[in-house]
């Protein structure tokens, strides 16, 4: 059997701000190489 756990989060002021930050860092990221991936294909396509 599998059990799953789930937490409630409860950062304070401070700790939402870097988490926030973290967040974005890696969204820029994620979509900066999906656009690098996305132009590898356009230009190599036949």
């Amino acid at each position: 059997m599998i059990y799953n756990y789930q937490y409630r989060l409860k950062p304070t002021t401070e700790q939402k701000l870097v988490l926030n930050d973290w967040l974005r860092i890696c969204q820029y990221w994620y979509n900066r190489q999906l656009g690098e991936r996305f132009d590898w294909w356009e230009k190599n396509r036949s």
